[in-house]
């Protein structure tokens, strides 16, 4: 009798073991291999005792960080957008610094410069875009931690050195192919720590370089291109005999 009820039993049955593709897996066991695929959510940091001050501080200054780390990803974004590249450097517990490239292809205008006051200790930073104006190097006087700044662009006039003369720890400051002429060279008597310079293809003539030679710490200054006279250089190198001149 059983062998006639298995050889009776509807051949579909038998289906789900010879092709089991065939049949789809059912919803609910769907739902549970998705559940097993997922990674466990993390618990919930517990909030600090109202009651421990110490506690306290310790998550605002934590929560201070992190918002200081999410301003500083939208700043890079922001500036990286607009043709800049960024790049900070440093130990993740330790100071860091960063430099900022502003290429030909930067598009941003000096309103966006503000967007590096945002950065930590913008040290270098070097433009090589046409468009880079005195109103632009106005923006550059705020980042007082600029020790390495170069800027070429004939936009740019002496008017734009009443500006960076702002900036005590700048020692190298490259001017190579702007506008700068002889107005305005004054203004780096002011920067105490100048040690290299560069007006080479600039509009600086020989009145120019006497007003250098009142530079404290000028160590090398370049001036290739310019129209100054041998007699002239002549003259700086005396009052500089230390400097390395560049022609």
């Amino acid at each position: 009798m059983n062998r006639l009820a298995t050889a009776l039993a509807p051949w579909w049955l038998a289906l789900p073991l010879i092709c089991p593709a065939a049949f789809p897996t059912s919803a609910f066991a769907q739902d549970e291999e998705k559940k097993a695929d997922e990674p466990e959510a993390k618990p919930e940091e517990p909030a600090p005792n109202p009651d421990d001050p110490e506690a306290l501080k310790a998550k605002v200054a934590e929560l201070q960080k992190r918002v200081g780390e999410l301003e500083l990803q939208v700043a890079i974004l922001e500036l990286e957008k607009l043709g800049a590249s960024v790049a900070v450097e440093g130990p993740d517990d330790g100071p860091k610094t960063t430099r900022v490239t502003l290429p030909k292809l930067w598009s941003g205008d000096a309103a966006a410069l503000e967007k590096l006051k945002a950065l930590p200790e913008v040290n270098v930073v070097y433009i090589d875009n046409p468009e880079f104006n005195d109103e632009a190097a106005a923006k550059l006087k705020e980042l007082k931690s600029i020790s390495s700044l170069t800027i070429m662009s004939p936009a740019l006039t002496g008017a734009a050195l009443e500006h960076l003369k702002e900036l005590p720890g700048l020692d190298m400051l490259f001017l190579t192919g702007t506008a700068v002429g002889d107005e305005g060279l004054a203004s780096l008597k002011d920067l105490p720590e100048l040690k290299e310079l560069s007006l080479s293809k600039t509009k600086v003539t020989d009145a120019g370089l006497a007003t250098l030679a009142e530079l404290p710490q000028l160590k090398t200054l370049y001036l290739i291109g310019t129209e100054v006279s041998d007699e002239a250089v002549a003259k700086l190198q005396e009052a500089k005999p230390e400097a390395r001149i560049v022609r």
